[in-house]
């Protein structure tokens, strides 16, 4: 599953490097990691090789791309994260409700395809 990501999201302190940003500051991990490493974490979870790739693909999504519902993207991402924090540790075990906490703490809404969702298909 990728998730569009949109030019506005790269801008600082905007959708995917916000995210990135929540990332640094509250990784779960046993060590912390800086910003490089939470965009390429972020990147990997979005579906991309890199955050390379992510800069390179964010001009190719049309408003309408559709993107999997918010609640679908945090399962992804966990699964994801808990691989990476399990091949990361030594231990064999991952909090996973820490984890779960974390995840739920990121403000995926931020991100541009969800906001464009909701002005496409305003409720009510």
């Amino acid at each position: 599953m990728r998730i569009p990501i949109y030019p506005a999201d790269l801008n600082p302190q905007k959708g995917f490097k916000r995210i990135a940003k929540v990332i640094h500051r509250d990784w779960p991990g046993s060590e912390p990691v800086n910003l490089s490493a939470a965009r390429e974490i972020l990147a990997r979870c979005f579906g991309y090789k890199d955050y390379h790739d992510v800069t390179r693909s964010a001009d190719g999504w049309s408003d309408d791309a559709s993107a999997p519902e918010v609640e679908d993207l945090r399962a992804a991402i966990l699964v994801s994260l808990a691989n990476q924090l399990h091949a990361e540790s030594s231990s064999t075990s991952v909090d996973l409700e820490k984890l779960t906490t974390f995840v739920e703490s990121l403000p995926l809404k931020v991100l541009q395809t969800y906001r464009l969702s909701r002005a496409n298909h305003p409720e009510g």
